[in-house]
């Protein structure tokens, strides 16, 4: 295994070429597959580079350096120069598109081993346009191999999610949940976890309906494939939840979220987020369907969850205040909620910027606060 091939199988961005004439191809040196087996990959690197100067000087015809430079670039990439990795993978590019005819397997990884460089590098538009490429070539003479697809269709779907274009990602989600169930050997609960991103997708067009159509999928999933307690499934039911209350379906929601609290308080650490996040959820349930009483405890244990793991500045903690504030003067307790409330003003100023809408909102709560309390002492001194 002293070749390139080994590359591949420690480190390469995505799949093997697969050219006929691979026998044919320049493999990587002594120094290079010593780096690699040790995990070295800016050595890996610049090894793989001084291989493809040799190869490159000898003048080649054909596809020679064709692994070569697909490695130089990924190995570059994997060590932090995105930017070097970019220029091999362009010119593999050029190479492909030379050598072999059009839709070619080998062009097909070339625009996918860039696709992924530029998504490394934040540069969302362009890596689209090579994974569409990159489709375009599957489409239209797709290899026997649902690898390709399993890697190709999630992240097109994950560049364009990253522009904002959830509702032009949808068909590329779907597809992607295709190759998934194609997959072999399968993986359930990769399936589950991609499958959570198209549903947040959905879930951020406001489309909770087809999101928690999305949500019961992988839930079942991870209930099928993990253990009874394995926390993936708390967090799959909290998701859940969480879509369900975005639907208003508040008595549906309930026995999810005490689920997923009771599944997460005994599968995560004592303070972990999700913990808090859980609770929380579970008052915004109680307190959505006016059942105040059981709401406000819950409230109180979020809050000081918050402000004993959560930085001083996290906007976490002023919201948690608040939801325990609005509570409290939901039962009458407009005194406990003005100090709560002043303490969230106090906090929402430690901001930088302070958030004007949050604070104002609050100082109205304040205001009503302090207002039900003069009012109440009018009434007990009407009484008297």
């Amino acid at each position: 295994m002293g070749t390139i091939r080994l590359a591949l199988a420690f480190a390469a961005l995505t799949l093997p070429l697969t050219c006929a004439h691979a026998a044919e191809r320049a493999e990587a040196g002594p120094e290079a597959v010593k780096a690699i087996r040790r995990g070295d990959y800016a050595a890996a690197a610049a090894a793989l580079r001084e291989d493809l100067a040799r190869c490159e000087a000898g003048k080649p015809k054909g596809d020679e350096c064709l692994d070569l430079l697909v490695f130089a670039g990924n190995f570059a990439s994997r060590a932090g120069d995105l930017k070097q990795g970019e220029v091999h993978l362009r010119a593999a590019i050029v190479l492909t598109e030379r050598v072999f005819p059009k839709d070619h397997v080998d062009i097909l990884n070339a625009y996918l081993n860039l696709a992924m460089n530029l998504q490394l590098q934040e540069r969302y538009a362009e890596s689209e346009a090579s994974y569409r490429k990159a489709a375009a070539i599957f489409e239209r003479k797709p290899p026997d191999n649902v690898k390709f697809a399993v890697r190709l269709y999630p992240e097109l779907a994950a560049v364009l999610v990253a522009q904002g274009k959830d509702r032009d990602a949808e068909p590329f989600y779907r597809k992607a949940v295709v190759a998934y169930e194609s997959a072999s050997p399968p993986d359930p609960a990769k399936r589950a976890a991609f499958i959570e991103q198209f549903a947040e997708s959905l879930e951020r067009q406001q489309r909770f309906a087809d999101g928690e159509a999305q949500r019961r999928t992988a839930l079942g999933l991870y209930e099928g494939a993990l253990p009874a307690g394995d926390s993936r499934i708390g967090l799959g039911l909290a998701l859940l939840g969480r879509n369900l209350m975005g639907q208003q379906r508040y008595a549906d929601a309930e026995p999810v979220n005490r689920r997923a609290l009771a599944l997460l308080q005994k599968s995560q650490p004592a303070g972990d987020d999700s913990i808090n996040t859980a609770i929380n959820r579970l008052g915004v349930n109680l307190y959505a369907l006016e059942r105040y009483a059981e709401a406000e405890p819950l409230f109180q244990e979020a809050v000081r969850m918050a402000e004993t793991m959560m930085l001083p500045g996290d906007p976490q903690i002023p919201l948690r205040y608040v939801n325990l504030a609005t509570t409290q003067m939901a039962l009458g307790k407009y005194k406990e909620a003005e100090a709560r409330l002043r303490s969230t003003i106090t906090v929402l100023g430690w901001s930088n910027p302070v958030d004007e809408k949050k604070l104002a909102e609050v100082e109205g709560l304040l205001a009503d606060a302090v207002a039900k309390q003069a009012q109440a002492s009018a009434a007990k001194a009407t009484k008297r």
